[in-house]
């Protein structure tokens, strides 16, 4: 659309609009799934082209503007990740004292906020094994066939999903990795349009999304320790190309890895 002269309204009034729409919609993705980084990237493109083009109105101008300033708090604001981390230890305090280790109906509600809390804050490994447990009680307890099983189902299989965030494309869900080498991996998307054919992408062309179960490998001296490490992607550095991974070992402390040494995990190890 870029590369060629548009075509004479009213087809090319309806081709100018896409571009703008585009960045929105992805934006608002992005910030659903809590992918701010790249949520306040789309946004400000959306600024940046409704800005620039007087045909667009003020209304458009005002929304990007007001969807870029949410994003930009979402990202900055440290009082956010502060309150989500007492909400999550309130609700493991709760669940761990009163109710784990019980077969009741209270467990399995307290386990399931538990584990939904635990997914928002891209603590995703801790949040799938809670819920392997949880839908493995439901089902011995209640049937497959209760509402509390197919809950927890759908919750498991939501946290199972591995996505990456693609130039182009946006943001995929990731299937496996191709080949022998894992220098490859096999994508379905944009999650806009789920029928969207699958496409095989480098690595170096993706990011994975925050909260992105990895295993870590290639590590050098000093930090050869941490090949075969376990952890969660928590926070994403693009000058440096570096995640801050967590740990599921808590002996560990939280690193920074640079993208080529992390690769995702689409099964946890036992």
């Amino acid at each position: 659309m870029k590369r060629a002269n548009p075509p004479p309204p009213p087809r090319g009034r309806i081709l100018f609009g896409i571009e703008p729409a585009v960045y929105n919609n992805l934006g608002i993705i992005h910030l659903n799934v809590g992918n701010y980084e790249e949520s306040v990237r789309c946004f400000q493109t959306y600024h940046d082209v409704s800005l620039r083009d007087t045909r667009i109105d003020k209304a458009a101008v005002a929304n990007a503007e007001r969807n870029l300033a949410l994003a930009k708090r979402k990202l900055a604001n440290g009082q956010d990740v502060i309150s989500s981390e007492k909400m999550l230890e309130s609700l493991k305090t709760v669940y761990e004292r009163r109710h784990k280790g019980t077969d009741s109906t209270d467990s399995l509600r307290h386990g399931i906020a538990y584990a939904i809390a635990l997914t928002k804050a891209h603590h995703t490994i801790e949040a799938e094994r809670l819920l392997l447990e949880l839908s493995a009680m439901s089902r011995q307890v209640h049937g497959p066939d209760h509402k509390l099983t197919e809950k927890v189902t759908q919750l498991l299989q939501k946290c199972q999903r591995r996505f990456v965030s693609i130039y182009g494309p946006g943001l995929c869900l990731a299937l496996r990795y191709e080949g022998h080498s894992n220098h490859c991996l096999l994508v379905r998307g944009p999650i806009i349009e789920p029928e969207h054919k699958q496409v095989t992408f480098k690595t170096k062309k993706y990011i994975p999304a925050l909260g992105t179960p990895v295993i870590i490998e290639g590590m050098q001296h000093p930090n050869t320790h941490l090949n075969g490490k376990v952890g969660d992607l928590r926070s994403w550095d693009k000058e440096s190309g570096c995640f801050t991974v967590q740990f599921e070992d808590k002996s560990l402390e939280p690193c920074s890895v640079h993208q080529e040494k992390v690769r995702t995990l689409f099964e946890l190890p036992p």
